[in-house]
């Protein structure tokens, strides 16, 4: 019987392929029933396991800087990760995703993109916008010594004074150290330079800018700062009054807690007495049309020392704190709105809501920042009320000068009239505790 020389099954007398292995079959090569079969092939040698890209890369960092690297991964999107080791009291950084990480047994002349990237930033953790500049610098693939991309602080990529190049099974890998532009090859990313360039946005949120304090209440008895109770007060303090009727203290703010140099008095308890409720008779002074609020809202300026005082109706006693921010002015601000349609050319509305986004604080009361209206601007309400004349655009130059003391919603206890209440003054009164001269301002 005839047998494949490949499969060694049988064939027939005159098959021209093996039925079984499709092998072309010529007569000199059948083999023959009782003929020696072929020795059998020489067994392949067994091959070393090859290391992976990644592998390969944190070895490499790890014998420069010594020790295990922390991988960070969250938020980035054109990296796989980023090693961090810590050296010196800062962080080397290295990338990887830019080469190929699964390395496979061909011979290219460059891994991936070649390289991958390096850093040093101070810091005691390392900084989330260091992470972010090197995933963006990967997503754009630089291949110029100097970058300046919109939105990222300048830099430069010079080849890594403390890694050589690796040789892979997949190709070579250099090393890319990212450094502050114009700085040296060896050169550590202070935190404070990767701030990203500020958008035309940011721009506007920071123009005009003020500080403030956002004002939380909670249970706390025993704060010095407070809603409702007693009022702290000297002897001999005389308790305001609306129409006879002892008025009740609103909010109590000791000074020493907001120290706000050129803002504030630096010392002594800001007391601020009203009316929380719009179904007292005595807020019929809105209805009648006069706008006075000053009758039924009153603010005192008193030294720390006394004993806690009460008169006639005492609201509940609730702690108060607060929580310095930077407030930047309210969209309905005439310069501010003026800027915002300017960047709106399309008039989507966006920038207006991208800045009202960026802008809110959380806070619905606070103390100093800026008048946040809910109609017309509050101060120059104000000015209009003590016989300020002129056009709107005139009115509001004037009032850059002012600022407002306080600001407060109606919620919980309070009630004004459903909205909200401003005190607000010459920057340069609220500064030297001349409270005579601010003025109360309900908006509806």
């Amino acid at each position: 019987m005839n047998r494949c020389p490949s499969c060694r099954a049988a064939v027939r007398e005159g098959d021209k392929y093996c039925s079984f292995c499709m092998t072309p079959l010529l007569a000199r090569d059948l083999a023959h029933e009782g003929a020696s079969a072929p020795p059998p092939p020489a067994p392949i040698a067994e091959q070393q396991p090859l290391e992976r890209g990644d592998q390969a890369l944190l070895r490499v960092g790890s014998a420069c800087w010594g020790g295990e690297p922390v991988l960070h991964t969250e938020g980035l999107k054109h990296l796989t990760s980023i090693a961090a080791w810590r050296v010196d009291g800062d962080w080397a950084l290295m990338t990887m995703g830019l080469t190929a990480l699964d390395l496979r047994p061909y011979v290219y002349e460059l891994s991936g993109e070649g390289y991958e990237l390096t850093m040093r930033v101070a810091g005691d953790k390392v900084p989330t916008q260091a992470l972010q500049l090197l995933d963006r610098l990967a997503a754009e693939k630089p291949t110029k010594k100097k970058l300046s991309i919109k939105g990222l602080p300048p830099v430069t990529l010079t080849s890594d004074p403390q890694l050589a190049g690796l040789d892979t099974a997949n190709g070579r890998v250099e090393f890319r150290r990212v450094v502050p532009h114009k700085a040296e090859p060896a050169a550590t990313f202070d935190p404070a330079a990767l701030r990203p360039e500020p958008t035309a946005l940011d721009r506007l949120k920071e123009k005009d800018s003020r500080p403030a304090f956002g004002i939380r209440f909670d249970a706390n008895a025993t704060a010095r700062s407070h809603r409702g109770g007693s009022a702290t007060v000297p002897d001999g303090f005389e308790w305001p009054r609306c129409r006879g009727i002892p008025l009740p203290l609103l909010l109590e703010v000791d000074l020493a807690e907001c120290p706000l140099p050129g803002w504030l008095p630096s010392s002594g308890r800001l007391l601020l007495f009203g009316l929380h409720d719009d179904t007292d008779a005595r807020v019929s002074v809105l209805l009648e049309g006069r706008k006075s609020w000053n009758e039924v809202f009153v603010l005192r300026l008193v030294d720390g020392s006394g004993a806690p005082r009460s008169a006639g109706v005492q609201l509940p006693h609730e702690g108060l704190t607060l929580t310095p921010f930077t407030d930047a002015p309210n969209w309905r601000w005439p310069p501010i709105h003026a800027l915002l349609k300017k960047l709106d050319k399309d008039d989507t509305g966006k920038p207006l809501e991208d800045y009202n986004e960026a802008c809110r604080s959380g806070f619905p009361n606070q103390l100093l920042g800026h008048s946040h209206s809910v109609q017309d601007e509050a101060i120059v309400g104000a000015l209009k009320e003590l016989g300020h004349d002129g056009s709107y655009s005139k009115l509001v130059r004037a009032a850059m000068e002012w600022a407002p003391l306080l600001q407060l919603e109606s919620d919980g206890p309070w009630n004004f009239c459903g909205g909200r209440l401003f005190v607000v003054g010459p920057r340069d009164a609220i500064a030297q505790g001349r409270f005579e001269e601010l003025r109360a301002v309900l908006q509806c």
